[in-house]
């Protein structure tokens, strides 16, 4: 007789724990089903400025912060504008004093607008053609900021900006939007300036093709830092 009890007492205790175990079974599942269909908060990025950003902007905010640029208050653009009108005249290029007070405040508005020192997109365009709107490379390349066909007809569709073929290339301020936003774009997609830089030179198939193979130059983006190193130091006369 005390046998039996003892053999129902612990069939009793089995049944037991095995209710407890499906019922802590139950709530486990129940909360991993929850925490599956929860949304994920996802916290917002701060920089140095404390803007909030996520995903590509992100990137974008890396970028900029390798980036030459220069913090200019509002009140000095004349003296920035000044220095571009001063660089712009030491090269002969047949400009009109109306161009080259167009050209220079196109170029601080450009530079605002992707957060570039203006000083160091005149040494972009210095490198590219010395200020002769009306240049042309062997390879076709046309313009203040050398700009291809190809180019320049993709980069004025994702701007919303017309295009007129080499008619669009030659105009002074459609060259300069073009090729900042092209280079914005190259920066954005190598992630420092002297690699995008080499990408504007020599296409960024062939430079992505080159870091694939451990091989990287500096010839041309070195050529537009020491332009811009050197302007930056030329005082306004």
């Amino acid at each position: 007789m005390a046998f039996s009890i003892y053999r129902f007492l612990s069939s009793i205790s089995a049944v037991i724990i095995a209710v407890i175990a499906l019922l802590s079974l139950q709530v486990n599942v129940s909360l991993a089903c929850e925490n599956q269909h929860k949304p994920v908060k996802i916290l917002p990025v701060k920089f140095e400025k404390g803007l909030p950003v996520q995903d590509v902007a992100v990137k974008r905010a890396w970028v900029q912060r390798h980036t030459p640029r220069e913090k200019i208050h509002p009140d000095l653009d004349h003296v920035v504008h000044k220095k571009i009108i001063n660089v712009i005249t030491d090269y002969k290029t047949g400009m009109t004093d109306s161009n080259k007070e167009s050209i220079s405040q196109h170029i601080l508005s450009q530079s605002r607008k992707y957060g570039y020192d203006p000083l160091f997109l005149t040494a972009v365009i210095i490198t590219e053609s010395s200020f002769n709107h009306r240049a042309k490379s062997k390879a076709g390349a046309l313009g203040l900021m050398q700009i291809r066909l190809k180019t320049g007809k993709a980069m004025a569709s994702e701007s919303n900006i017309r295009w007129r073929g080499t008619r669009t290339l030659y105009r002074p301020e459609k060259n300069i939007t073009l090729g900042t936003y092209y280079l914005s774009k190259l920066l954005n997609r190598f992630g420092n300036m002297k690699t995008a830089l080499e990408a504007y030179n020599h296409g960024p198939t062939r430079t992505a093709r080159h870091l694939r193979k451990g091989k990287r130059t500096h010839k041309y983006s070195g050529k537009v830092f020491a332009i811009y190193n050197k302007i930056k130091l030329e005082k306004i006369a």
